[in-house]
């Protein structure tokens, strides 16, 4: 049955003549009958359709001042401490919808789903502002509903005021293409709660775009939430985009984050407080710096185990202020494919110590990140490219200690991407890829001497074994010269750094020929997904030489490499001899240790050829863009 509310008729008094399944048109026009009384309370299955039913408020189309076109549901204001409305609509039961309202000025809430009965319920095309609380609000246990095309926000006079917010817990809800902004703490908040969705969402002006956070129940206990998922969203111009505070298993992917600043809204930064639980609850620690992009912590007197398992992939993360993440938690927080603002990928320290082979001081130019990131492979596009183009433009960085270091590129490097105008499958590119300090010549920190104040570099060398080059052995590199796989270099640095490594998306089929004597080669191997955290990319010199242990000759196959060297500089030193017959064991020599005889990503080795032959690298690109 359908029924009708007349302009400045009693919504309540429709609802309770209603049976369950029933419809109720609202007119356009002002409804103040919660001025006076706690909400309008919803407890059946109803379907509520205000005069801007099935009219989606984002592109700005609606006046929620208007009362000849909207039908409006004002509170009496958003002050705590005065008046008896808790929310303009309160909804208790399942399978209700409220579709084309503006609810405004309610002392908490403008649309409340309250309770475990809350479920199945469709909230759309909306308008909640200037509460309180929370514009639209889910309390105490509603599950299952979906909160779509809606514009919310909360009132500036709240410091705990959010445009969406799921409070004291809330389950599998989706949270889809609404508008959140201009509220004090979060234009969509999480207080405990698991499995919700929140996707295509614009936050924008709020304090957090998005917070996931814990919450305390009546008795003062910690109560913990997360498995959400976060994708899709565009948090821009808040004062941070995302706070992972106390939540565990989340998922952020696909999203924009950018230009997230606390001077855009006036805020200052957040000075650490020594009481605890603070009063206001946007107080963080941040002592690294203060995230503009995504921020995760931990409270002091909670243990690390509650942000665990957060994933935060496939993001664009730019023009953020301070840190594009920061974790000051005790924890690791995995953010790799993120798209930085600049090829030459994020910017900062790393910290790991779990392997130094291609980890080290980040060297990009992008959004800044803390220690306890891992950010490898970092995206040398926007996300939309790489997935448009399904190619992996990935980067890593491969580590060069202070001195003498041998280095490799374990696959061709992106010819595609400039600096200084060099190419980045050149040394020219290399070197100069990234941040520069002041002073410096290169972003890269090469050895120099300074001689009438001039700085004199030290060359980076090759070998080239070629018997018929005008110059064989040592040769210095120039900045034109291309890094190619399976090629190695001696590097000399003044201070430990990183090397940008850019996947290409062109073909390569990479490969070298060996000539008699010494050979200087690198192991050119790259997992299809770029390096995990704390990977050991490596395999062992039989596996890494197969094409070049037995050598075609005019006689037939012949013995190939007679000695493999890993010289003792940035690698595990040691020597080998293979064996005299085919079935033999070969020789080792050296301090022994479980890396003896493995051949690792980004390394450079030495290899004595009996007879020549051609080594075959093992990554080919262009690469598959994979979602893993």
């Amino acid at each position: 049955m359908t029924w009708g509310v007349s302009t400045n008729g009693n919504i309540q008094s429709a609802i309770d003549a209603a049976s369950a399944g029933d419809t109720i048109n609202v007119a356009a026009g002002i409804y103040d009958e919660v001025l006076d009384a706690p909400e309008i309370l919803i407890d059946k299955p109803l379907t509520l359709l205000g005069a801007q039913a099935g009219v989606d408020p984002r592109p700005g189309i609606r006046n929620p001042s208007d009362n000849t076109t909207e039908s409006i549901i004002v509170g009496p204001g958003p002050n705590p401490y005065e008046g008896s409305c808790d929310a303009g609509l309160k909804i208790t039961a399942a399978n209700v919808t409220i579709d084309g309202f503006t609810v405004k000025e309610t002392r908490l809430s403008g649309i409340l789903l309250a309770g475990y009965g809350a479920h199945d319920c469709v909230i759309k095309n909306n308008i909640a502002i200037e509460s309180y609380h929370n514009g639209i609000c889910l309390e105490a246990g509603p599950h299952h509903n979906l909160i779509i095309h809606n514009i919310a926000s909360s009132t500036a006079n709240s410091t705990d005021g959010s445009g969406i917010g799921v409070v004291r817990h809330g389950d599998y809800n989706t949270i889809k293409e609404n508008i959140c902004e201009n509220s004090p703490l979060a234009g969509i908040v999480m207080q405990a709660g698991n499995y919700n969705t929140i996707e295509n969402n614009l936050c924008r002006n709020n304090y957090y775009g998005i917070s996931l956070w814990h919450r305390q129940d009546g008795g003062g206990r910690y109560v913990y939430g997360g498995n959400h998922i976060v994708r899709n969203n565009t948090l821009t111009s808040n004062a941070y985009g995302i706070r992972i505070n106390n939540s565990s298993s989340n998922t952020i992917e696909f999203n924009n984050i950018v230009n997230n600043n606390p001077d855009n809204l006036g805020f200052q930064e957040e000075v650490p407080s020594l009481d605890w639980p603070p009063e206001d609850p946007r107080i963080s620690l941040y002592p690294e710096g203060y995230p503009g992009g995504i921020g995760m912590v931990e409270l002091p007197f909670l243990g690390g185990e509650k942000v665990t398992g957060n994933v935060v992939r496939f993001n664009n993360i730019t023009g953020n202020k301070g840190y594009g993440i920061s974790n000051t938690a005790n924890v690791t927080l995995d953010a790799p494919k993120n798209w930085w603002g600049d090829a030459s990928g994020p910017d900062g320290p790393q910290g790991f110590t779990e392997d130094t082979t291609y980890t080290g001081l980040l060297p990009g130019k992008g959004d800044a990140v803390s220690a306890n990131v891992w950010c490898l492979p970092w995206l040398t596009r926007p996300f939309e490219t790489v997935a448009e183009d399904a190619i992996a433009y990935f980067g890593i960085s491969t580590y060069a200690q202070k001195g003498w270091n041998i280095v490799s590129t374990p696959l061709a490097l992106d010819q595609n991407v400039t600096a200084d105008g060099f190419t980045a499958n050149t040394w020219g590119g290399l070197l100069n890829l990234g941040k520069k300090a002041s002073g410096d010549d290169y972003a890269l920190k090469l050895h120099y001497t300074v001689s009438a104040d001039t700085k004199v570099y030290t060359p980076i060398y090759y070998y080239d074994s070629d018997p018929a080059s005008l110059n064989p052995g040592w040769r210095q590199a120039t900045e034109l010269t291309q890094v190619n796989p399976v090629d190695a270099y001696y590097l000399r640095m003044k201070e430990a750094d990183s090397i940008p490594v850019l996947f290409s998306p062109d073909f390569s089929v990479p490969s070298k020929e060996l000539y008699k004597g010494w050979n200087l080669v690198g192991y050119a191997y790259m997992p299809p997904g770029g390096p995990g955290r704390g990977e050991d990319v490596s395999t062992s010199l039989e596996v890494a030489l197969k094409t070049i242990e037995r050598v075609s000759s005019a006689s037939g196959d012949v013995k190939g490499y007679a000695q493999v060297v890993s010289p003792s500089m940035n690698q595990m030193p040691w020597v080998y001899i293979p064996p005299a017959v085919a079935g033999g064991e070969g020789t080792f020599i050296g301090p022994g240790g479980e890396g003896e005889g493995m051949m690792v990503m980004g390394r450079g080795y030495w290899v004595f050829m009996e007879n020549p032959g051609t080594l075959a690298g093992l990554t080919f690109t262009p690469m598959s863009f994979r979602m893993d």
